[in-house]
């Protein structure tokens, strides 16, 4: 997948957030399996280009969802009163996601568009 905008950085962890796009060809019949690293949310050092994470929103995505919009940064306390860097980002696969920026930990995926019928909601376990 194409990574083709909306960028974001965190200077204090030098890191580098982004998304891939769907994977091709879009007949998914030719390309079996999750399609590793399209759709994907991904944190990199920016000094050596570095992988630090990869979350993959929408494996085998067969529906043109091009996850590459914005990735907003954020700091908030958890349940636990703890302060953590966050990263959130609303998909078109109708989830909008945070995870821990620091480690790629998804902390929750919240359904936003009940039209999009694929799934019902994200196993806050296995992603």
């Amino acid at each position: 997948g194409t990574n083709w905008g909306w960028y974001a950085y965190d200077p204090a962890l030098d890191l580098i957030y982004y998304g891939s796009g769907n994977p091709s060809p879009w007949n998914e019949t030719m390309r079996p399996g999750d399609n590793k690293w399209t759709m994907t949310m991904m944190a990199r050092n920016a000094d050596t280009g570095e992988l630090k994470w990869g979350y993959q929103k929408t494996p085998h995505d067969e529906w043109d969802y091009a996850g590459v919009n914005v990735m907003m940064l954020s700091t908030q306390k958890d349940k636990a009163g703890k302060m953590r860097k966050l990263l959130t980002h609303p998909d078109r696969n109708g989830i909008v996601y945070t995870l821990d920026r620091t480690n790629g930990d998804l902390v929750s995926a919240d359904k936003i568009d009940d039209t999009v019928n694929v799934w019902t909601h994200v196993d806050l376990k296995t992603g």
